[in-house]
């Protein structure tokens, strides 16, 4: 004789068939409807839009192993991991706004919160003050004159990207949408920033004088090493680490975790997670790249938003929020080309009126 708990066994097997069954015939739907991509085409048409001026000789190998990435590879291709919950018949009148545009701002640079000393907007920009090296790709902090050293604010907008090296060579890069807080110039046994939003830091060795990262869910502490730290209000807290050795500080939860290369952690509600992942692709956004490897569709028009400095709003769908994507495009396409390579997937409705981008799944 059956028990409940065999019964429920029994129900629970029959829907996870039904729901496998579901994604095998859309799956197969989808591979009758669109011919397997020649990478190799797809990868060159890529390349072909790219102005070849731009792309640095450093980032050459970098970007010749994304095709390595078969699906993945080309802007034109998208490839989606689409989980049913319960059937496609989810949609809601409900509309979740996933970012919102803002007024178009310079790359500031300023001493507390109120005196500005750069504005970052020509592409002609060459200037030094006090020691200081600006430029509109970067600001050099290692032969400053400031005698009295002070807290230093970089803000980036939204579309924008920026190289800061501190006065003890350290660099970082900074994503759209984040600001750095920094003394002008390090003293004392500890050589401490604030973060909010994303950047990748390359710190310089100092044994004797550790590098603290402080952001509103998560420190970071470094002797030497190169990661990319990602802090953005309302989203999870992530640190992914390429080289060498960090530690983590969880004050919100007392707890402390070590990262070897290779490990990202993400910590958001009280609760993180460690694990696995390719270092090689953690940061493309720097080189000038939209990477995502199996990101859920919302983070990812986070993120457009962002670029782009868009509305976003898509259905409250539970089937949109739970596909991922694969994802690679060059951060220089127009926002028409993406969302016409989003609509080219077939079961996404993507339009766009001014500033507002709007996410729906195709009836």
């Amino acid at each position: 004789m059956k028990t409940n708990d065999d019964l429920q066994n029994m129900t629970d097997q029959s829907r996870q068939e039904d729901e496998r069954m579901q994604y095998e015939c859309e799956q197969a739907f989808l591979r009758r409807r669109y011919e397997e991509p020649d990478i190799k085409e797809e990868w060159g048409k890529l390349t072909a839009r790219m102005d070849t001026n731009r792309v640095l000789p450093n980032r050459r190998k970098r970007i010749l192993r994304l095709t390595a990435l078969a699906g993945a590879i080309a802007a034109a291709i998208l490839t989606a991991v689409f989980i049913p919950l319960g059937g496609l018949d989810t949609n809601t009148d409900d509309v979740k706004i996933v970012c919102t545009a803002e007024p178009e701002q310079p790359i500031t640079i300023s001493e507390g919160e109120n005196e500005i000393l750069t504005r970052i907007e020509g592409n002609k920009l060459h200037t030094e003050k006090k020691g200081v090296i600006f430029s509109e790709q970067k600001a050099d902090y290692r032969k400053t004159r400031e005698t009295t050293p002070k807290i230093s604010i970089v803000t980036i907008p939204r579309g924008h990207t920026y190289q800061i090296v501190l006065s003890d060579g350290t660099e970082v890069w900074m994503n759209a949408d984040s600001r750095l807080h920094f003394p002008t110039k390090f003293t004392g046994n500890k050589r401490e920033v604030k973060l909010e939003g994303e950047a990748y830091f390359k710190v310089a060795h100092d044994a004797e004088h550790p590098f603290i990262i402080h952001t509103d869910k998560v420190q970071t502490e470094v002797l030497g090493t190169e990661f990319n730290m990602r802090a953005y209000t309302h989203s999870p807290a992530h640190v992914t680490l390429v080289n060498g050795s960090v530690k983590i500080k969880m004050n919100e939860i007392d707890r402390e975790v070590v990262l070897s290369p290779g490990e990202d952690i993400a910590y958001a509600d009280s609760t993180f997670e460690i694990t696995r992942v390719d270092t090689e692709y953690c940061a493309q956004w720097k080189d000038g790249w939209l990477y995502y490897d199996n990101v859920f569709l919302q983070d990812i028009l986070n993120d457009l938003g962002r670029w782009y400095n868009l509305t976003i709003q898509m259905d409250n769908d539970p089937s949109l929020m739970q596909m991922r994507l694969h994802f690679v495009a060059a951060k220089d396409d127009s926002i028409d080309s993406i969302i016409e390579n989003l609509n080219a997937m077939g079961y996404l409705n993507v339009t766009k009126n001014e500033k507002t981008l709007t996410v729906e799944r195709k009836k």
